[in-house]
């Protein structure tokens, strides 16, 4: 159940992301679009890859490959807003994200999965109440 939220949460947000940077892309210059996009994929891509090491403990390199794919679609939703470019920096960021995210969800031990998906819907949602 808890994963299922924390998808919801990511995906909610990345689409309530795009529509209102697609809107609102015209006052906002390049430095920041791209700043913006490269802070939510990371902190997307890192989550998903951490949710996703949850659904299939031990199998690393399926996993990684696989988190990859995903945040890669999301990472072009996330920059297509505001260009070729910014979709090319998203689709780096979230490479990187994903493999982090799912190492981190291997690396942890069962006892502490809970807390550190909980901890990570937060930053997510913290960083981006501001």
């Amino acid at each position: 159940m808890l994963l299922l939220t924390s998808f919801m949460i990511v995906v909610a947000y990345t689409i309530y992301f795009s529509k209102k940077a697609h809107l609102k892309k015209d006052h906002i210059g390049v430095g920041l679009g791209k700043c913006m996009v490269m802070m939510l994929s990371m902190t997307t891509s890192l989550t998903l890859g951490l949710m996703l090491s949850f659904l299939m403990p031990g199998k690393l390199a399926v996993l990684t490959v696989l988190a990859i794919t995903i945040c890669a679609v999301a990472g072009f939703i996330i920059g297509r807003p505001f260009g070729l470019t910014t979709v090319m920096e998203s689709l780096s960021t979230t490479l990187m994200g994903a493999m982090m995210g799912a190492m981190l969800g291997v690396m942890l031990p069962l006892d502490s999965q809970t807390f550190m998906l909980v901890s990570m819907d937060l930053i997510y949602l913290g960083r981006y109440s501001l």
